[in-house]
């Protein structure tokens, strides 16, 4: 699971919403796994965003190399989708 959070911010409350998307790939390669999303989030309303149930779940050991690391890409984008 891929969870991003925004830190508390001055004039926060007029943070727009965000266009979230997310990928996980191996470390070096071209392109991640096919993106996940998009997802609509008021970081005014919760800190934290993350991908729907059934879209959350990441198979993170799959994607490792061997030093066990992964690529992880978030995209923002302002507004809704």
């Amino acid at each position: 699971r891929v969870v991003l959070r925004c830190r508390p911010m001055h004039h926060s409350e007029r943070f727009p919403p965000v266009t979230v998307r997310m990928g996980v790939g191996k470390v070096g390669a071209s392109r991640p796994t096919p993106m996940r999303g998009p997802v609509t989030h008021k970081f005014t309303e919760q800190s934290c965003c993350g991908l729907p149930k059934g879209d959350e779940e990441w198979d993170f050991k799959s994607l490792a190399d061997a030093s066990d690391s992964v690529a992880i890409v978030i995209e923002v984008s302002p507004g809704a989708a």
